[in-house]
């Protein structure tokens, strides 16, 4: 498994290089699955209200809430946004290992299709208290299933959620790919190339 760190300050365009990756990934017919972040954002864009979209289903769950520019608010999380990914992530490996199995005998041996897994983003709410997408995260990394794990993370908290990785999973390929509004058209070629895409 490979992993793709995308880094950068709030607005940098880290979500966005998701969503590039994945529709990109699916009209390739590649699966993809995990979550971007949706925000509704108010003055100086910053947000107060946080969806997690289901690359899955495509669904979107509300994830944390606050008023509206009112930063000294903190947000609220709702725990069950979280679950619905991390069930949608289970019910998503269970269909496909049903697929494998019941799949014609000529297809067992052959390499299996690519899979990529976005998780967006990584933050406070996993590195420092364990909940949000820490247990999803945790999941990924014991399974070992898809071939590459996107991760996002604002640059503040790069090396803490490296030093995370490091202490799962330090025999694994990472990549960094810092973003920001004057590198997207980079990132997006980085990221494709690592990822085995372009």
């Amino acid at each position: 498994m490979r992993i793709l760190v995308i880094s950068g300050q709030r607005g940098a365009g880290k979500s966005s290089l998701c969503r590039y990756i994945a529709e990109y990934a699916k009209a390739r017919s590649i699966a993809c699955y995990g979550c971007i972040e949706t925000s509704l954002r108010g003055k100086n864009g910053v947000p107060y209200q946080i969806g997690l979209a289901d690359l899955a289903s495509g669904q979107t769950y509300l994830a944390a809430e606050r008023p509206r520019d009112r930063t000294d608010v903190p947000f609220q999380f709702h725990t069950e946004a979280f679950a619905h990914i991390q069930a949608s992530h289970e019910e998503f490996l269970h269909r496909t290992s049903a697929s494998i199995q019941t799949s014609a005998p000529e297809r067992f041996g052959q390499s299996h299709e690519k899979e990529i897994c976005i998780i967006d983003e990584i933050g406070p709410l996993e590195l420092e208290r364990h909940l949000g997408h820490a247990d999803f995260l945790k999941m990924v990394l014991d399974n070992r299933r898809c071939d590459v794990l996107v991760l996002t993370v604002r640059s503040s908290l790069q090396n803490a959620l490296l030093e995370q990785l490091n202490e799962n999973i330090p025999q694994y390929d990472v990549l960094i790919i810092e973003i920001d509004k004057k590198s997207r058209r980079a990132a997006q070629n980085a990221a494709l190339s690592y990822i085995g895409l372009a």
